[in-house]
C-alpha cells in the first residue's frame, strides 16, 4: 500500500494531511522499521481478534 494511497484514505475519514504528508508516511512505513511496526502491529491485532473469537465462541449460552 502506497503512502498516497494511506493519505487519501486517512483524508476520506476527516484526518487532515499536510502537503506532501503522503510521501512522508509512504517512507516512514517502508523504512525497515516502518515495515517491522506494520508487521507486529496486524500479527497482533490478528492474535486479538483470533482469542477473541474463540473466548466467545466456547462460552455456555
Amino acid at each position: 500500500m502506497s503512502g498516497s494511497l494511506i493519505a487519501g484514505l486517512l483524508t476520506g475519514y476527516g484526518i487532515a494531511m499536510p502537503v506532501g504528508g503522503g510521501a512522508l508516511l509512504g517512507r516512514v512505513l517502508t523504512s525497515h522499521k516502518g515495515r517491522l511496526a506494520t508487521a507486529l502491529t496486524s500479527s497482533a491485532l490478528i492474535t486479538g481478534l483470533a482469542a477473541h473469537l474463540l473466548v466467545s465462541t466456547c462460552r455456555p449460552p
